[in-house]
């Protein structure tokens, strides 16, 4: 069975899909994982011809859930841990007695806060 790269031309999700399920002619195609459409073309399957399956993806970093554990956790590190920065979410919660962390916390809040989606999906996904 061969199968074809179908690569998203917004966030570069791929996945393998077999070569006998892609019809003739232009597609519009949902990403899984960006949810944006895209047209897909038998020509484009044929220049990605692969054997290998596709590599898993990162999730994307949702900004309402960034901004609402920043806010309200930002000052034990559950924004850190949310980015998977693990060794800085452990520091913020060794120092959230200290009230520092609550600090950047809020710092780091406005600068999401003014961040658009595809910033943060850029950096951080």
């Amino acid at each position: 069975m061969s199968t074809v790269q179908i690569t998203c031309p917004h966030c570069d999700f791929s996945k393998s899909v077999d070569r006998q399920k892609i019809s003739a002619g232009k597609k519009k195609v949902t990403c899984p994982h960006c949810q944006r459409l895209f047209l897909y073309t038998m020509e484009e399957a044929e220049d990605n011809f692969d054997f290998q399956p596709a590599v898993p993806s990162v999730k994307p970093v949702n900004k309402v859930a960034l901004l609402l554990l920043t806010f309200f956790l930002g000052g034990v590190g559950g924004h850190k841990f949310y980015l998977r920065k693990y060794l800085q979410g452990l520091f913020y919660l060794l120092l959230c007695w200290t009230g520092i962390p609550a600090l950047i916390a809020l710092v780091e809040f406005i600068i999401y806060a003014c961040k658009s989606e595809a910033d943060l999906q850029q950096k951080y996904s």
